[in-house]
C-alpha cells in the first residue's frame, strides 16, 4: 500500500499546474481570488507563479512611491499575464517617484509575459523598460514619463502591439551646465545593446520630445520589424507643464527654479522659461533607424537590420523617415510621409537601403533618399515617373491620426492618407514580399481592398476657384470610373456650362460666372451600387475687385488660415502661385505677396528680384546672402513685435500696446523673423523689431527707388517677417497688418511725416535709453516708448 501511495503522489506532483486567476485593485485588501476580494497589485503580481496564471487589474489609479520590478518566466504555451480588467481602465500611476526612477521594469530573466489593456504614466524615466525575452506588450496606454515612454534594453523577440507612447519629455536634461530639456525620450527606444530584434505591431508615437522610435547604437542578430505604426508631431518647441503632476508636485522645487530664468532654446534665442512654455530641444524625427557616431566612413559598431513597412510619419519637426547613420541593412517598404521636416533622410555613406513603394508628399524640406550604398531605391513618388497630388487621398484631416482605437486596440479606420479611388498610386509598386491586392502593390502605407466601387476625381486639380465676375473659369475636368456608369451634374451657376465625353468617362466645367458670390457645383456617380459625390467651388468677386498673387505652394496647410482672411476681403481677389515655378506671368497682378511657406531658394522666387510690381514680403529669408543678397535673416520665438511708428497707416486699426503689437498667439519653432543687418541697402524704412533684438527689422518699408545691394527697386516693397512654422498661430492683429500693407502697397496714401524720412540713412530707427527711459528716433522725429512723437 505504501508503494502504491508513493507513486501516486508522484503522479500527481507531475501534473501540470492549473492556471490561476487572480485579482487586484487600488485599494486592494483581499485575498486576490475573486473581483470581490481583490489584492494589492503587488501581492497580485507575486501570486504569479506558472504559465497561465493571470492577474486582472480593476479600474483606478494605482499609485506608486517607486519603481516596480516583474521578475516572471510563463512559457511559450501558456504566458503569465497582467492585464486590465475587461471593460475597466487601470492607470499604474508613478508621479511620486524620483525623477530618474523607471515605472515598470521587467527583469532580464523574464520570459513570456504578457502585459496589456491598461496605462502607465507619469513615471520619472522610462514608464515601462524591459530586459525580458518573449514578452508582449498589447493595447497599452504610455505617457508623460520623463524620459523614453517604452524602452526595450538587452532581451529581444518581443511583440509591441497596438501600444501608444506619447507626450514624454525629460525636462530635467542637462549636458554640463547646459540646459538639453527634452534631448532624450523617445516614445519607443531599442537601442545600445545586441541581441534579436523585436517586432512593432500597429503602435503609435506622438508629442515626444525627440522621437517617436529610437534605435540608435542597436546592433541585431535577427530583423527588427515595425509594421503599421504611426509617429505624429514629434519634437515640439514647448510643452505646457502647468497640470503636469510631476511639475506640480514631486519635481516642483526644479520648476521653480527654473520659472523666469532665461535660456538659449534650441533656435538660438533667448527665452524667458514658464510653465505654461517649457522649451523642448529634442530632435523630432519619427523613425529614427539606428546608427552610432561615425568616423566618415563606417558606423562605429552598429549593425542593425531592420524592416519598416505599411507605416506612416506626419509632421514630425525633423526627419520622418531617418537613416541616422545605421550601418545595418534597412528595408523601407510602403510607407507614407506627409509635411515632415523632411520625409525621407538617407544620406549616410554606409549602410544598405531597400526604399521601394513609398509615398512623400509635401515635405517641408526636399527629400534625402540617396544614399552610397543603395540597394535598391524606386517605385517610390520621388522617382515613379509621376508625382503625388492631394487629390490621390481621400483625406489629408490629420486630426484622424489620433482618433480612439478600436474595440479590440488596433489602430482607427480612417480616410486620412488612404488612396482615392483612381489614384495613379494604385497598383503602382512593385511586389517586395509583403501581401497586396490588384496587380501591384500601391504605394504608401495603405493597400486598397480590391473591391470595384464606383469613383469620380478631379484630375485638373482646382476643384476650388477663386475669379473676377465675368472672367472664364479654368475648365474643371472630372473622370469617373469603376463601377459607375455616368456622372450627373447640379446646381451650376449662372454661366457656367457642363459637357461629357462618355469615350473618355469626363465631365467638363467651364464658361464664365455672371454674377458675384460663392457658387458650389455637385457631380455624382451613377451605379448599382452607393453613389460618390465630389464638389467644385467657385468663388467670385465683384469686377472692381483688385487682383493679388499670393506666391506658395498652393494647397499648403501653413498658409491657409491667412489665405482665408484674406479672402473674405470683398475687394481682394487672392490667387495662390507656385513658387516652384518660374515661368508665372504676373503681370495681370496688382500687389505680389511672397509667402513664407516655400524655401527661399524656391525657383519661383528668383526672377521676381528687382520685378516691376508692388510687394509684400512675409520671409526675410529670400534676402539672406545666399538668394537674393540683401541682408543677414534671423528666427525668433517672439510673439510679438516693438512698434517704433505706431502712427504710420500699416498699424491702422491694430492694437499696440505699450509699443508692442502681438502678430502670434502661440509658436511652433519660430515665430516673428526679421533681417539683422542689411547688406549694402540703404534707405530701408524700419518700422518694427523682434521685442528680443532691438537691433533686428521684423517689419519695414523698402520705398521705390532703393538700392538693395545693386537692385534698385521699381515699385516699393513692404517686408513682414513671419515664420511658416506657426501662421496658424497669427493673431487677427498679425492677419490685419498684412492685410493693410496689401492695400498699401495698392494706393494707400502714406502720411507727409513718415514718406519724408531720409531715405538715404542706411539705419532709418535707432533706438536710445536717456534719462532711464526708452527713445526711438526716425529721420528726424523721436518717440517715446508708447508712440507718441517727443522732444527729449
Amino acid at each position: 500500500m505504501k508503494k502504491i501511495l508513493t507513486a501516486l503522489l508522484l503522479a500527481i506532483m507531475a501534473l501540470p499546474a492549473f492556471p490561476a486567476t487572480y485579482f487586484a485593485s487600488p485599494s486592494g485588501g483581499g485575498d486576490g481570488s475573486s473581483y470581490t476580494s481583490p489584492a494589492t497589485f503587488a501581492q497580485g503580481v507575486a501570486a504569479l507563479k506558472n504559465g497561465g496564471d493571470t492577474l486582472y487589474l480593476l479600474g483606478g489609479t494605482y499609485e506608486f512611491a517607486d519603481k516596480f520590478s516583474i521578475n516572471k518566466q510563463g512559457a511559450a504555451s501558456k504566458y503569465i499575464v497582467i492585464s486590465g480588467y475587461p471593460g475597466e481602465k487601470a492607470v499604474l500611476d508613478f508621479h511620486k517617484v524620483a525623477y530618474g526612477v523607471r515605472g515598470v521594469s521587467i527583469h532580464a530573466s523574464s520570459l513570456y509575459v504578457h502585459i496589456k489593456d491598461l496605462a502607465i504614466a507619469w513615471s520619472g524615466k522610462n514608464n515601462l523598460y524591459n530586459e525580458g525575452s518573449y514578452c508582449i506588450f498589447e493595447n497599452l496606454d504610455i505617457y508623460g514619463s520623463a524620459d523614453t515612454g517604452c524602452q526595450m534594453k538587452k532581451g529581444g523577440n518581443n511583440i509591441i502591439k497596438n501600444v501608444d507612447s506619447h507626450d514624454n519629455f525629460d525636462y530635467e536634461t542637462m549636458s554640463g551646465t547646459t540646459a538639453n530639456f527634452g534631448g532624450n525620450a523617445d516614445g519607443f527606444a531599442d537601442k545600445q545593446f545586441t541581441g534579436d530584434g523585436n517586432h512593432y505591431i500597429g503602435c503609435r508615437a506622438w508629442n515626444n520630445s525627440d522621437d517617436g522610435w529610437d534605435f540608435f547604437q542597436r546592433i541585431s542578430n535577427s530583423n527588427t520589424v515595425i509594421e503599421n505604426c504611426i509617429c505624429y508631431q514629434n519634437g515640439p518647441a514647448s510643452y505646457d507643464m502647468s497640470k503636469n503632476p510631476r511639475a506640480l508636485t514631486t519635481d516642483k522645487a526644479w520648476f521653480d527654479a527654473k520659472v523666469g530664468t532665461q535660456m538659449t532654446d534650441r533656435y538660438g534665442k533667448t527665452i524667458t522659461i514658464s510653465l505654461e512654455k517649457y522649451p523642448c530641444q529634442g530632435n523630432g524625427n519619427g523613425f529614427k533607424m539606428g546608427g552610432a557616431q561615425s568616423n566618415g566612413t563606417t558606423s562605429v559598431g552598429t549593425d542593425h537590420k531592420i524592416l519598416i513597412h505599411h507605416s506612416m510619419a506626419v509632421a514630425n519637426n525633423a526627419r520622418g523617415f531617418d537613416q541616422n547613420n545605421n550601418g545595418g541593412t534597412m528595408w523601407v517598404y510602403n510607407n507614407s510621409a506627409y509635411d515632415n521636416g523632411v520625409n525621407f533622410g538617407f544620406t549616410t555613406a554606409f549602410g544598405t537601403n531597400h526604399i521601394r513603394n513609398n509615398v512623400s508628399f509635401q515635405g517641408r524640406g526636399a527629400d534625402q533618399p540617396e544614399s552610397k550604398t543603395v540597394a535598391a531605391n524606386d517605385h517610390n513618388t520621388w522617382n515613379s515617373g509621376f508625382s503625388c497630388t492631394a487629390a490621390d487621398f481621400r483625406s489629408l484631416d490629420t486630426t484622424q491620426l489620433l482618433a480612439p482605437r478600436a474595440a479590440d486596440g488596433s489602430l482607427p479606420e480612417g480616410t486620412f492618407m488612404r488612396l482615392a479611388d483612381g489614384s495613379k498610386l494604385i497598383d503602382a509598386g512593385v511586389d517586395v514580399g509583403q501581401a497586396y491586392m490588384g496587380d501591384a502593390p500601391d504605394l504608401g502605407c495603405y493597400e486598397t481592398d480590391g473591391i470595384v466601387r464606383p469613383y469620380v476625381v478631379c484630375t485638373s486639380g482646382n476643384a476650388e476657384q477663386w475669379i473676377l465676375q465675368g472672367d472664364p473659369i479654368a475648365p474643371i475636368v472630372f473622370q469617373w470610373g469603376g463601377a459607375a456608369t455616368k456622372l450627373s451634374c447640379s446646381a451650376k451657376p449662372d454661366g457656367i456650362t457642363h459637357k461629357i465625353s462618355n469615350n473618355n468617362q469626363t465631365l467638363t466645367l467651364s464658361g464664365s460666372p455672371k454674377e458675384a458670390g460663392t457658387y458650389t457645383i455637385t457631380v455624382t456617380t451613377v451605379s448599382d451600387m452607393e453613389n460618390v459625390s465630389l464638389s467644385a467651388v467657385i468663388h467670385v468677386k465683384s469686377a472692381q475687385a483688385r487682383r493679388v498673387a499670393f506666391v506658395t505652394l498652393p494647397g499648403a496647410s501653413e498658409d491657409q488660415a491667412l489665405l482665408t482672411y484674406l479672402r473674405q476681403n470683398d475687394s481682394l481677389l487672392v490667387i495662390e502661385t507656385d513658387a516652384t515655378d518660374n515661368t508665372v506671368d504676373y503681370s495681370s497682378y496688382e500687389v505680389i505677396v511672397l509667402g513664407s511657406k516655400p524655401n527661399s531658394g524656391a525657383p519661383g522666387f528668383v526672377p521676381l528680384k528687382g520685378y516691376n510690381k508692388p510687394m509684400v514680403l512675409l520671409k526675410p529669408f529670400l534676402l539672406k546672402s545666399t538668394v537674393w543678397g540683401w541682408g543677414t535673416a534671423v528666427n525668433t520665438s517672439d510673439l510679438s513685435v516693438y512698434v517704433s511708428v505706431p502712427e504710420h497707416p500699416l498699424f491702422r486699426g491694430l492694437t499696440v500696446t505699450e509699443g508692442k503689437l502681438q502678430l502670434f498667439s502661440d509658436y511652433n519653432t519660430n515665430a516673428v523673423t526679421a533681417i539683422s543687418a542689411w547688406t549694402a541697402t540703404e534707405g530701408v524704412e524700419r518700422l518694427a523689431s523682434p521685442v528680443s533684438n532691438n537691433e533686428a527689422s521684423s517689419i519695414a518699408i523698402l520705398p521705390a527707388g532703393t538700392d538693395c545691394n545693386g537692385t534698385t527697386l521699381p515699385q516699393r516693397m513692404i517686408m513682414i517677417g513671419v515664420s511658416e512654422y506657426s501662421t496658424a498661430y497669427l493673431t487677427p492683429d498679425g492677419k490685419k497688418l498684412i492685410e493693410n500693407a496689401i492695400l498699401l502697397q495698392m494706393g494707400m496714401d502714406i502720411p507727409t511725416g513718415i514718406s519724408t524720412i531720409n531715405h538715404k540713412s542706411s539705419i532709418i530707427n535707432h533706438k536710445y535709453i536717456k534719462n532711464g527711459q526708452l527713445f526711438i528716433q526716425a529721420g528726424d522725429a523721436v518717440y517715446n516708448a508708447a508712440g507718441r512723437r517727443v522732444n527729449p
